[in-house]
């Protein structure tokens, strides 16, 4: 994977992602859904993995919150406790500066250090930190874009 198609993925993900909140109203991204999640947590959530990867990527290393160590669910839940009480506005203002530093710091990468696990210490050498950015970021817009899709419904 090189550093274009990764940045090509992630920003036609992100695209079809916004496209679909974009047909949601206010009340519908409010709205709690199945386990109480609402669409804002969602994308809270989004914006939590985000900021993650952005840390990983200046430090050139695997580096980031301790919640990674955590049972997948347990990360997930205290994701959603420290956002549920935050407004939509707050929410979406801090996804709209997450994502466009997310881009701009993958873009200081190079082709061979999104392939090679050595360059960032840490991480694990049968890992390749590209897996990682788009387990992140792309592979996880679309794995919530059902969720958007369902809020329309």
């Amino acid at each position: 994977m090189t550093k274009s198609e990764l940045l090509a993925n992630i920003r036609q993900a992100r695209a079809d992602w916004e496209a679909a909140l974009a047909q949601l109203d206010d009340p519908q991204i409010l709205h709690p859904g199945t386990g109480g999640w609402s669409l804002k947590d969602v994308i809270a959530h989004i914006t939590w993995h985000e900021r993650e990867m952005i840390g990983v990527a200046q430090a050139h290393a695997l580096v980031g919150s301790e919640m990674w160590g955590w049972p997948l669910d347990e990360r997930n839940h205290a994701i959603y406790l420290s956002n549920k009480d935050r407004s939509l506005v707050d929410v979406r203002q801090e996804a709209g500066h997450v994502y466009p530093q997310l881009l701009q710091v993958l873009d200081t990468l190079s082709d061979d250090e999104l392939s090679d696990p050595a360059r960032f210490p840490g991480m694990p050498q049968d890992w390749q930190p590209w897996k990682l950015i788009a387990e992140n970021t792309y592979e996880h817009y679309l794995d919530h874009l059902a969720d958007l899709q369902a809020g329309r419904m």
